[in-house]
């Protein structure tokens, strides 16, 4: 088994693409921090433009020339592929990150940006403000126009802290609060909202499906999001970027869309008599042992009312596995596709030289045909850079660890024992120097040159000087991959998989009910006033400002033992 570099969710390890997040496989890199010797000056990224609902783009490979972290080399697929989780205990431990970084990025949001609330006049063209008919309220009691005059489909739920129960409301256009009687939410759960070949959506696995976009974009856009929306505020509340309708039915019809692409990828492995592994069908078979035993750990009295904090009453564990189970069969059939893909070196050449320009552009991606290698280093830093007594003092250390090595065994172990010892980069002093399948132009260049050198060998061992300090190094060895290979055969197989995708969900047509979406959301709605309006903060129904508040301080009424943060957003 493998680890997913984004959730830390359990992957197989043919897995292409990580059945926890959707997040494509990436290898884990050697970590460094701002003093690690190849670290380059952090730059500014411009926010990015609104993505189309549930469209992952390819990760390409980092490949920035002064990059200071070796990404190690690899066939992992860069198909961002949106499927759900799958190891239930993983998804929960993504989960948990997920609500520590939001906790932070909400923090930081709260102290930054003007949260000012969308109203119905801010979008009176928008379709999120038509208006709920008679007919379609009699179908769906959860569907209504909320206090921003924006149409709605989730009700709030919370616990009743003296009956224990969950109670349902939302705040209609008046700003007054209606309560939903529990066994009309459990039969809107339980109603069909989509269907696609073989499988059947209905509202209870919509609920699961949206929780999954939600966080899926946040693995993506996470250090963004204070530009992109309100993380504080209910997303029926807010305009997506287009404007032209909220975030919920953004998210909404991402979902829609996953939907699709699994019953298109889960018919095609039923038909191709696809099965899972021994290790995926036992943790499926585990399921209700695992999350037992992690919600008692959290507080919990057992895995359904675990659940039920996560995506409302209506969650099982019943259904929570099936649709597991369908979410893995779909996402390993996909993935044993994503493995079926081989490209010849000329197509790999071709594919470069046709797209050479953006390729150096914008990933620094060079077609330099040297294998991958592996190096130790010892850095010794300087403690004033800006002082050439602190260099020389540098210079004479490196010196004198590099004549103990060569003055003892000078073997490539005793080299790692002193790197462990002696090394100033936190980045590989607990692998004794090592940095793995480092690719031309990763490193700066000083470093990168000595490297890639014509004719080194390993046991060559030097000092090199770089910005960062002294490096004391030797040469352990030489891979066997191309990088510039591996990146573009990874661009590749993202694309074709795309057009594969597209093409197999073409053929399984959805038919959905727009009208009878429900969804069940534990962020308290809000009303616009007019004070909140000047100052972008807006009022609870309770009175309470929540404008600039990060999550740890709005009490949502669905706090846990141990666990204070909030879930994603419907």
């Amino acid at each position: 088994m493998k680890i997913c570099h984004n959730c830390q969710g359990a992957m197989d390890d043919e897995a292409q693409v990580c059945p926890t997040c959707g997040a494509p496989w990436e290898a884990p890199a050697a970590e460094t921090s701002a003093e690690a010797p190849e670290a380059a000056p952090e730059t500014v990224e411009a926010a990015p433009e609104a993505p189309e609902a549930s469209e992952a783009a390819p990760v390409m490979p980092e490949t920035t020339p002064e990059s200071p972290t070796p990404k190690k080399g690899g066939r992992g697929a860069v198909v961002a592929l949106v499927l759900v989780a799958v190891l239930a205990v993983a998804a929960v431990v993504g989960k948990s990150a997920w609500d520590r970084n939001r906790a932070q990025n909400d923090a930081a949001q709260s102290d930054t940006q003007d949260t000012t609330a969308d109203t119905p006049s801010d979008a009176s063209e928008s379709d999120a403000t038509t208006q709920i008919t008679a007919e379609e309220a009699a179908a769906n009691p959860l569907l209504h126009n909320n206090a921003y005059g924006y149409r709605s489909y989730s009700a709030h739920f919370a616990t009743d802290e003296a009956t224990g129960e969950q109670v349902f409301t939302y705040l209609n256009a008046d700003g007054e609060t209606v309560t939903i009687p529990a066994e009309d939410v459990e039969k809107a759960m339980d109603t069909v909202v989509a269907t696609a070949g073989s499988l059947e959506l209905t509202n209870r696995e919509l609920l699961y499906y949206y929780d999954q976009q939600y966080y899926s974009f946040y693995t993506n856009y996470g250090s963004y999001l204070m530009y992109l929306m309100d993380t504080t505020k209910p997303l029926d509340e807010q305009l997506d970027l287009n404007g032209a309708d909220t975030w919920q039915k953004f998210f909404i019809d991402a979902s829609l869309q996953a939907f699709q692409q699994t019953a298109a990828l889960y018919d095609e492995a039923m038909a191709a008599g696809y099965t899972l592994d021994e290790d995926m069908q036992a943790s499926l078979d585990s399921l209700a042992d695992d999350l037992n035993a992690v919600a008692v750990q959290n507080g919990y009295d057992d895995a359904e009312r675990y659940l039920d904090d996560f995506f409302g009453a209506a969650a099982t564990l019943e259904s929570y596995r099936t649709f597991l189970e369908v979410n893995q069969i779909a996402s390993g059939y996909a993935n044993s596709l994503i493995n079926s893909m081989t490209f010849t070196d000329a197509e790999l050449s071709d594919y470069y030289d046709a797209n050479a320009e953006s390729l150096q552009s914008s990933y620094g991606l060079q077609k330099v045909d040297k294998n991958v290698i592996d190096v130790r280093h010892i850095l010794i830093s300087p403690e004033d850079t800006e002082s050439e007594e602190s260099w020389a003092a540098a210079e004479a250390e490196a010196q004198r660890i590099y004549d103990e090595w060569k003055a003892g065994e000078a073997t490539e172990e005793s080299f790692a024992a002193l790197a462990t010892e002696y090394t100033q980069d936190p980045g590989s002093q607990t692998t004794g120097g090592l940095y793995e399948d480092v690719y031309p132009g990763q490193m700066v260049t000083e470093f990168n040159d000595w490297c890639f050198a014509d004719g080194r060998a390993v046991g060559d061992s030097e000092i090199v000087k770089t910005s960062y300090g002294y490096h004391i190094m030797y040469f352990s060895g030489e891979g066997e991959d191309i990088y510039w290979k591996l990146a573009v055969e990874e661009l590749m197989r993202s694309e074709r998989f795309t057009e594969t995708l597209t093409e197999l969900a073409q053929g399984y047509p959805m038919a959905s009910s727009p009208e009878l979406f429900a969804l069940l959301d534990r962020t308290a709605p809000t009303v616009p006033s007019a004070e909140s309006e000047e100052s972008g903060e807006t009022e609870s129904a309770d009175g309470t400002n929540t404008g600039t508040e990060t999550p740890d301080e709005t009490n949502t009424g669905t706090e846990t033992a141990g666990d204070t943060s909030e879930e994603p957003q419907d």
